[in-house]
């Protein structure tokens, strides 16, 4: 009898102790969402099926939730079906990682090892800017995102700065061959302009030759 309650009691810490979320992360669609933010604290995963980087994240992701043992619900959007909430998101590039908690977004950035994921929700989080929850329009008429986290964890290049880069560039270089490569057609009509007033001055060179001798 004595051994039956202790096997009891264990079973009953051991449940204590757990997620509540034994499947590890729930893969949601545009009809939970919604009520999964709403939950309280979440912890999210968005990925894109097309990046090796998210393929390669995603088992481990499922284990990590399904072992972590705080007060925090784990999601996945997968971004090709579900763009219009992943660009409502702000997502830039992929895997993104997302944490909501009073009402408030995180974005995680780093190494994505669990014991850093394990740092960030148990305080870390705090430690990086605050954002307000955007306003979720469900309709899947935006373009597919296409842009790949594939630098190394912790290293992201917005697309926005390298756009801007290639534009400015592109700038600079026009403005270079417009002030200092001279316009060929200019000096070919200032040529012309030059040869025809060295005629009208022979001209009349001749006229007045042609003049005195006839006096």
């Amino acid at each position: 009898m004595k051994k039956l309650a202790v096997f009891f009691l264990s079973l009953m810490v051991a449940i204590s102790q757990t997620n509540g979320s034994e499947e590890g992360a729930v893969e949601l669609n545009s009809d939970t969402f919604g009520p999964f933010m709403e939950k309280g604290s979440t912890f999210t995963l968005f990925y894109a099926p097309w990046c090796p980087r998210c393929q390669g994240f995603k088992p481990r992701w499922q284990q990590f939730a399904s072992e972590y043992t705080g007060n925090v619900s784990f999601g996945m959007v997968n971004c090709a079906p579900l763009s219009a909430i992943c660009q409502t998101y702000q997502i830039s590039g992929f895997p993104g990682l997302i944490y909501r908690s009073e009402n408030k977004i995180y974005r995680f950035q780093g190494n994505r090892k669990p014991e850093n994921l394990i740092k960030f929700l148990q305080g870390g989080y705090l430690e990086v800017k605050a954002e307000a929850i955007p306003t979720i329009y469900i309709s899947e008429t935006g373009e597919e995102l296409d842009q790949i986290d594939d630098s190394e964890p912790g290293d992201s290049t917005p697309a926005i700065i390298i756009t801007a880069v290639g534009l400015a560039a592109i700038i600079v270089l026009i403005l270079v061959c417009v002030f200092c490569f001279p316009d060929p057609n200019k000096d070919y009509m200032d040529s012309l302009r030059a040869k025809k007033a060295n005629k009208g001055v022979e001209m009349t060179g001749k006229k007045d030759e042609k003049a005195k001798k006839n006096e």
